[in-house]
């Protein structure tokens, strides 16, 4: 028998991806990195060597949050 908390349920069954579900690719995309430490730039690199981010474009400067604003600074003055 069913429980009246059952039929009220509006949730619709949960259930694995099947084959024929299509997965729309990941889009491309670009991250920039300013690192203030070796450590960092090197889990940033770490991470952009990972399958999972094949997609991605990684570049990694030094300079930290100094360096960041200088580089949009300049990029919005050429603009």
């Amino acid at each position: 028998m069913i429980s009246n908390a059952q039929k009220k349920s509006r949730r619709p069954p949960t259930s694995l991806p099947g084959r024929d579900d299509h997965i729309a690719p990941a889009p491309r995309v670009s991250v920039q990195a300013f690192c203030e430490t070796v450590e960092t730039a090197a889990a940033v690199q770490s991470a952009g060597e990972a399958a999972a981010s094949a997609k991605a474009h990684f570049k990694i400067q030094m300079g930290g949050m100094a360096a960041a604003i200088e580089a949009y600074r300049t990029r919005l003055l050429r603009t």
